[in-house]
């Protein structure tokens, strides 16, 4: 650029391009649109990106993995909430994980082309694991009903304004956080979220690239974990800094909350 900045590009989609195409490569073309599940402009863009002669199922195949394994956290996560609530599970929700473990050999064996022996727990094994995890959590005082986090007193200082986001964005972004937060941190007191500036730029763009999204924000926070170390992963009596929420949305819609950590 002409000030020497450098710009976040935005993986928006505001170009189109018109292309005529033979009969033999019209066969071409949906024949890998078939085998790779992808529509036409998505395998486009894929050959744009990579440069040709590339297995395109990959990004699809990355991105359906992702999301089959933060369901499996999420699953787990409620597992344990009911059983601690109730003191027992069913095997429905055992069959739901077990089926999503499934998912992800199926995507790793066909992607990767190493086949592992992979042991497969039955539902009685499984069962009897979740039942012990349960009872550890009932032990260790962590049993109850969940309240969520604490997000009465957030400080959210000022930030140089983006040239990527506008305040609304931002803004937007701080709510969907205090929202994941007040629900899923129990045990947890949110004491600041910041914007951590356009000096992020190419770490928005990977995050959007890994969860194959139009954009995505890093947002940084620090919380207070009390006594019962918030879901048992917590230090207890600890406090957390410059933790990253990464968030991502599609065609200027709504934030998502896709990730969290250091």
């Amino acid at each position: 650029m002409a000030d020497g900045k450098r710009r976040y590009k935005s993986d928006r989609k505001d170009y189109k391009i018109s292309v005529k195409l033979s009969e033999k490569d019209m066969d071409i073309l949906k024949a890998a649109l078939k085998r790779t599940g992808m529509t036409a402009s998505a395998y486009i863009r894929e050959l744009i990106r990579i440069g040709g002669n590339i297995d395109t199922s990959y990004p699809e195949d990355r991105a359906r993995a992702i999301r089959v394994i933060a369901g499996i956290a999420n699953n787990i996560n409620q597992a344990v909430k009911l059983g601690n609530s109730q003191g027992k599970l069913y095997y429905s929700d055992i069959d739901k994980l077990q089926s999503k473990l499934d998912d992800v050999k199926n995507v790793q064996d066909r992607k990767i082309g190493i086949r592992r022996r992979y042991r497969k727990m039955n539902r009685k094994t499984l069962f009897c694991f979740l039942t012990a995890l349960i009872m550890i959590f009932v032990l260790a005082g962590c049993g109850g009903k969940n309240s969520g986090g604490n997000i009465d007193n957030v400080q959210i200082p000022d930030w140089k304004p983006s040239e990527i986001y506008s305040d609304s964005d931002i803004e937007a972004a701080f709510q969907t956080v205090k929202d994941y937060f007040g629900n899923e941190f129990d045990g947890c007191t949110l004491t600041k979220l910041s914007y951590p500036g356009d000096t992020y730029a190419d770490e928005f763009y990977e995050w959007a690239e890994q969860y194959d999204a139009d954009e995505a924000i890093v947002i940084l926070s620090s919380f207070d974990v009390d006594s019962s170390g918030g879901d048992g992963s917590l230090n207890p009596d600890s406090t957390y800094d410059d933790w990253k929420w990464i968030l991502i949305r599609n065609d200027s819609g709504n934030w998502e909350h896709v990730d969290h950590g250091y």
